[in-house]
């Protein structure tokens, strides 16, 4: 038997989040007002063409000013060249005349980081990405599922908080100091490095505000790192779970009978806490995906990719993801989703053994 006892959300105002997020992302990539724009409708809809982003723009965007954005020009910097944006996939058109593809434009690390100017994270297509990962992740499930659904909606809102703190503390961190994001070369690498190094991700208390390097950073900061620390501890979920049953006599003089009293224990877990990995792998390319993390990555993010892009396109994809995030001579093995594989775990483990009866051993002896 086991019972679980989780905190409830802390008081956090994700509305005015976004607002800080929105403010400081807009600080820190100086990129002008159209580019912005185009990384916004990116952001909402998914990888694009110059034509759907044109479209889609109510013709604010002119097919010639997209694509100025995105190759650069003068003063204007290039999108793809500075790494805010990838190319997904090509397709060619259907009049055979022409040697022209259609290409579709998807957001980087970088580029998300400089959409959340104009777009909140959760409504970003990547996020809705990785998001769908978890969907797939046997350790994150078995932990959710063992909560009754009202504890569990209230984990998984209080874990939502939790990234998007996160997020506005990454984004302050290099706001106090000054670092502007325009130029950064090596997106997920260093947004690793930030979370391993600098800001330890599993980090309660402040690393940096101590001694002399206080006086380095805003009341701001202080209070970012007040609302993160109420925002871990509601993430928390405490397990109760037996422990030793212990014999109890009792009884009169003339009668004495024994029972057995069950003792519980208590352990606390840290909840769904470690996603900058997870989301950091949400952003790489077949190459990447090769050299960091083998074979284990693409099938879990080509179906969440898959899923996700398909239901806002309200259609298949026209371009071919697996040529964009599966590693070269990698079989593609569709995923269970982890809720569904432990539901068939489970079944099989409680399915009644055939009983065998005489007949049958007599009838196999005589065989």
């Amino acid at each position: 038997m086991n019972e679980q006892m989780t905190n409830h959300p802390a008081e956090t105002n994700l509305g005015q989040v976004d607002n800080e997020i929105s403010t400081l992302s807009t600080r820190l990539f100086a990129i002008d007002e159209k580019s912005r724009e185009i990384l916004a409708l990116i952001a909402r809809n998914g990888p694009m063409t110059v034509y759907e982003l044109s479209k889609s723009s109510n013709r604010s965007l002119s097919k010639t000013s997209i694509h100025r954005r995105i190759y650069g020009e003068r003063q204007i910097i290039s999108l793809l060249d500075e790494n805010f944006l990838r190319l997904e996939g090509k397709t060619k058109f259907l009049r055979i005349s022409t040697s022209l593809e259609r290409k579709y434009y998807g957001l980087t690390l970088k580029g998300f980081l400089a959409a959340l100017s104009k777009v909140p994270c959760e409504e970003i297509y990547m996020f809705k990405i990785f998001l769908k990962t978890y969907d797939f992740s046997m350790d994150h499930q078995m932990l959710l599922q063992q909560l009754g659904e009202e504890e569990r909606d209230r984990v998984w809102q209080n874990f939502l908080e939790r990234i998007k703190i996160d997020l506005l503390l990454f984004l302050q961190y290099h706001d106090e100091n000054g670092m502007i994001l325009t130029h950064l070369k090596h997106p997920n690498t260093y947004f690793g490095i930030f979370w391993d190094s600098i800001i330890p991700l599993e980090s309660v208390e402040d690393p940096l505000s101590s001694g002399v390097e206080e006086e380095r950073f805003s009341s701001k900061w202080k209070q970012i790192w007040e609302r993160r620390k109420q925002v871990t501890e509601a993430t928390q979920i405490t397990h109760r779970y037996p422990v030793e049953h212990v014999d109890v006599k009792r009884g009169s003089s003339r009668t004495t009978y024994e029972r057995q009293k069950l003792l519980f224990g208590s352990q606390t877990h840290s909840g769904p806490m470690y996603w900058t990995g997870s989301f950091n792998g949400c952003f790489l390319t077949r190459s990447e995906i090769e050299r960091s993390y083998g074979h284990d990555l693409p099938d879990v993010l080509i179906a969440s990719y898959e899923s996700v892009l398909n239901t806002l396109r309200q259609d298949r994809i026209p371009w071919n993801a697996k040529e964009l995030l599966m590693p070269e001579g990698f079989q593609y093995q569709p995923p269970m989703i982890a809720r569904e594989l432990m539901q068939l775990l489970s079944a099989r483990q409680h399915r009644p053994r055939k009983k065998r009866t005489l007949t049958t051993k007599q009838s196999r002896k005589h065989d």
